[in-house]
């Protein structure tokens, strides 16, 4: 076997080194007959032209014309966060415009007039969380001591008012109520006696006034009996020719001075006349009240006013220890958060009021505009188409 190895191997070498040989002897053979063929072909035939040209490093570019399309990255129909009627169109089919710029706006009455509201109601509630954390101020405790005393003297004579009418009405209670009519029409009988002797004085000082002013050509007399009480307008001009620029005698000014008092005299008897008759028939209504014994009907009333009394009474004490107290710790917390939830309510309503307007949220070109000032439009109405040209897609089939 090992011998049928070495046999292959140098047979092997010797065939290899007999195709080198062969291909030798090809190429030589060609040789010669190409150099035949040149030495043998026309000798008349001119040869051909050679072009040279300098060889340069460059580039080599070429063109190919493909079918597709060319698109822009960015292109969208822009609407307005918020519903209204369109005040404002800012842009026109094909400008250009930049990231920020205003496109449109809606009306913003209402949402301005909600932003006031809504930081009016800010205001107040932080008004509110200083007054509770202001000291107390002594007129302050006066006034809720005050209250409570005026509360407690409610609760009395509401009790007191009760128990009259829980037991019937003794020999005093009907002695003191004649005495009250007696009184009150004495008072009446007084006063209408004032009224006469009032309008006496009047008349007379008004015949005195006449005499006098007869003479002055710029001041007439009111002798009618109808002018009595004389009219606002008649004292006012009375009052006036008694000061400057005038310079009158002392008799006119005397004169018109008492025809002055004595009218508000006859007035002031007449108003009392009024308030006197007032007071008998609410003598003689009390007076008439014990010849008839309560019914149901007013105890319940006394009871309802009672038990108000005692709330009322309740309220104004709790206020005074309040005050005495201090702002309550859950109070202050309340009135925080009313300024946090209020300082929300601003910030929405803040960004309504920007809402109204449309921006270009990009740089772009405007390709369509489909608004008219005075529409209505809603959220999701289109209001603008803006396309980024910046960026080109091209698609094509290669």
């Amino acid at each position: 076997m090992a011998r049928l190895g070495e046999l292959n191997r140098i047979f092997g070498r010797a065939g290899r080194r007999a195709v080198r040989l062969s291909a030798t002897a090809g190429i030589v053979v060609a040789v010669a007959g190409g150099t035949g063929w040149y030495l043998t072909r026309d000798k008349a035939a001119p040869p051909p032209a050679v072009e040279t040209a300098q060889a340069a490093r460059g580039t080599l570019a070429t063109t190919v014309t493909l079918p597709g399309t060319a698109s822009s990255t960015a292109s969208v129909n822009l609407t307005f966060p918020v519903a209204g009627r369109i005040a404002e169109v800012n842009v026109v089919i094909g400008q250009a415009v930049k990231s920020g710029e205003q496109l449109a706006r809606v009306d913003d009455t209402d949402a301005k007039q909600a932003l006031q509201t809504a930081q009016n109601n800010l205001d107040l509630a932080r008004l509110k969380l200083a007054q509770l954390q202001a000291p107390v101020k002594a007129e302050d405790q006066q006034a809720a001591h005050q209250a409570v005393v005026s509360a407690d003297i409610s609760v009395q004579n509401a009790q007191i008012a009760l128990e009259r009418l829980k037991r019937p009405p003794t020999a005093t209670d009907f002695a003191a109520a004649d005495l009250a009519v007696v009184q009150a029409q004495a008072s009446l009988d007084s006063a209408q006696r004032s009224v006469e002797s009032t309008y006496a004085s009047l008349k007379s000082t008004l015949d005195t006034y006449c005499d006098l002013t007869g003479l002055l050509p710029f001041e007439p007399c009111f002798t009618d009996l109808r002018g009595i009480p004389l009219a606002p307008d008649v004292v006012t001009r009375i009052q006036q020719a008694m000061g400057p620029p005038y310079s009158l005698p002392a008799a006119y000014l005397s004169a018109a001075t008492s025809l002055v008092n004595n009218n508000n005299a006859w007035v002031n008897a007449v108003g009392a006349v009024t308030t006197a008759k007032a007071s008998l028939e609410q003598a003689k209504a009390k007076r008439a009240q014990l010849d008839q014994p309560p019914d149901n009907l007013d105890r319940y009333a006394a009871e309802l006013a009672l038990n108000n009394a005692r709330e009322s009474y309740k309220s104004a004490v709790a206020r005074e220890v309040a005050l005495q107290r201090g702002p309550d710790a859950l109070d202050l917390a309340a009135q925080q958060l009313a300024i946090r939830t209020q300082e929300v309510a601003v910030s929405a309503a803040q960004q309504k009021v920007a809402d109204t307007v449309l921006r270009a949220p990009f740089a772009g070109t405007v390709g369509a505009v489909p608004l008219i000032v005075g529409q209505q439009v809603g959220t999701a109405t289109a209001a603008v188409t803006l396309t980024d040209t910046g960026t080109i897609q091209v698609k094509m089939t290669l």
